[in-house]
């Protein structure tokens, strides 16, 4: 998501002059929220906005805040929604159209994010100065989906896993031979805009470029997890199943979402290699776990 937040001090710099023109008791909640997001507070920001909208304060900027602030939370879907209610609602104003545009184009949906950028370039309230900063940024982005869909339909990769392929397709793929990323989804679901049920995730990094030490990258992506839902104000729920030094499963998931996830990680001589199995719902049965568990295990590299 690191693209979409490139452009978001054309946003603040107006939002700050405007907000002392609204009422008091307005301007004082709304000051505190622009305080928390000014220091990237997300989710104090999300807090505040959204206790704004729930007291009927229909304003553009309040909108365009908490959809910035859901999307530097991990919360893509909220954010769009957020985007979407603005643009509806305000649909002369041009920023929710090219930060729906930049959200797009993080999820890879190039098509949209070009026809919201177009949009945005279309409205008198775009300002002269940034009408040639979005055409330049429109034909980076047609350039970025050439060579995204130029390295998605050339990479394949090097691995098996026993996946029953009348079930399962490869939906994506990406990388090299050094450093890749695959996700399989099922049949007829949109795993490129997160709209799946059940998702299988490898990552591989190899042994020639990256010197990672399994127990560092476990660590690393747990403290992650942990900040994410202390940044929702939830918490994380983890189990480790098994451990040794060259192998890590585990199950975690964060408290009051949907979704669970069994991992593995495991080192062999080409690399390291990260197996994800996410689905959305809140629990699974014994069979189910056993089922995952041997997904998880059938992964193997070339050198395996």
């Amino acid at each position: 998501m690191k693209k979409f937040f490139k452009f978001i001090v054309i946003l603040q710099l107006c939002l700050f002059v405007n907000c002392i023109s609204y009422a008091s008791d307005f301007a004082t909640e709304y000051n505190a929220g622009y305080t928390a997001f000014s220091q990237k507070d997300y989710k104090t920001a999300v807090k505040i906005f959204e206790n704004l909208l729930d007291q009927n304060y229909d304003d553009y900027h309040v909108y365009c805040l908490l959809g910035i602030s859901y999307a530097s939370t991990g919360q893509a879907e909220q954010a769009e929604k957020v985007f979407i209610k603005a643009i509806e609602k305000f649909p002369n104003e041009f920023t929710a159209y090219t930060f729906l545009a930049d959200l797009r184009r993080a999820q890879r949906r190039y098509p949209e994010a070009i026809g919201y950028y177009k949009k945005a370039l279309s409205l008198s309230s775009m300002p002269d100065d940034g009408r040639k900063f979005y055409e330049n940024l429109i034909n980076e982005v047609i350039e970025e989906q050439k060579a995204f869909d130029n390295t998605q339909a050339n990479f394949k990769p090097n691995i098996s896993i026993n996946l029953d392929m009348n079930k399962w397709e490869l939906a994506y793929a990406k990388g090299t031979n050094h450093n890749w990323l695959a996700e399989y989804g099922l049949k007829n679901e949109d795993v490129i805009n997160y709209k799946w049920t059940q998702l299988v995730t490898v990552n591989f990094f190899s042994t020639d470029v990256y010197n990672l030490d399994i127990k560092n990258y476990y660590n690393d992506f747990i403290n992650a997890l942990k900040k994410t839902a202390e940044s929702i104000n939830s918490s994380l729920e983890l189990e480790v199943l098994s451990q040794s030094d060259s192998e890590i499963y585990f199950i975690w998931s964060i408290k009051g979402r949907n979704e669970f996830e069994f991992c593995r990680i495991f080192q062999q001589p080409d690399g390291l290699y990260f197996g994800h199995y996410a689905q959305k719902k809140n629990s699974y049965t014994p069979v189910e776990k056993e089922n995952i568990l041997a997904i998880l295990k059938s992964i193997k590299g070339p050198k395996q």
